[in-house]
């Protein structure tokens, strides 16, 4: 008797943002001409981009935080607008990064607000945890189980006042460990998002075993292409701020192993749609 097994390849997207700054409406992409820089579209750009890969194929929506914008004397833009903003296309995942906490107050709006907000080093004191802020998630996509892990920059302490900062205790690169240990035990792929700034994603990728993918941001330059940890084989992923471009990672899997990955880094230039 002979039984055919007939395995099924799984593709999809990941869409990434991180550093938006405030910068959900039109903008200049500066990074490619200071002098005459051309318009980019902004969230209604990107609101297309994500209908258009979701009739496609499934697609994981990751907001890598910095998303608020404003400036460390508090003027930024209500980040209960900047959530809202993130609810209406129903991102998956979004990581708090320092700008979030350029104002007080801001546990008060993650703990009403619906989005699953994740981040592994972010607690109340050395020991405990906020119930509205996750460590990781795991989505499942067609029998594939992907984990994606928090890690909100560990220099937040001396990103933001001291007031802001209020019952929020912020751990290191070592308490990240735990974190991708469990989770390589319970997914088929670990990612972790990250706005800690491109040197200590470097330091994350040579230094924690088992990182397929971070997801990167905050302080460092923005890549076309990752970068790829010579040791670890971690790739690193990175925009450019102010919603101006953005990463489309299509993911491959076949026995549930990662067989083959692409990347795309659209500019979202108003002109497009």
């Amino acid at each position: 008797m002979v039984i055919l097994i007939f395995l099924k390849t799984v593709s999809f997207d990941i869409v990434f943002t991180s550093g938006i700054t405030g910068q959900f409406v039109k903008g200049s992409a500066l990074f490619l001409n200071r002098d005459f820089p051309p318009v980019t579209g902004g969230f209604k750009i990107l609101k297309k981009i994500v209908e258009e890969k979701k009739s496609m194929r499934k697609v994981i929506l990751v907001d890598g935080g910095n998303t608020t914008g404003g400036y460390i004397t508090g003027e930024s833009i209500n980040i209960k607008y900047a959530l809202s903003m993130l609810k209406s296309l129903k991102y998956d995942v979004f990581v708090p990064g320092k700008r979030e906490f350029f104002k007080k107050d801001v546990l008060e709006e993650f703990s009403h607000s619906k989005l699953n907000i994740i981040s592994s080093n972010i607690y109340k004191d050395s020991l405990h945890r906020y119930s509205f802020i996750k460590p990781y998630i795991i989505k499942n996509i067609d029998g594939i189980r992907i984990g994606i892990v928090g890690f909100t920059s560990p220099l937040l302490p001396l990103e933001t006042r001291k007031i802001n900062l209020n019952n929020i205790y912020v751990k290191d690169i070592d308490n990240l460990y735990k974190w991708v240990e469990e989770l390589k035990k319970k997914t088929d792929i670990v990612i972790v998002c990250s706005n800690a700034g491109f040197d200590i994603e470097k330091q994350i990728a040579q230094k924690i075993q088992g990182i397929d993918i971070i997801l990167g941001g905050g302080s460092g330059p923005g890549l076309r292409l990752p970068y790829e940890d010579p040791i670890s084989h971690t790739l690193i992923f990175r925009n450019y701020n102010y919603l101006t471009s953005i990463n489309i990672i299509t993911l491959t899997f076949k026995y549930n192993i990662l067989i083959k990955w692409e990347v795309s880094t659209p500019i979202l230039f108003d002109y497009l749609y």
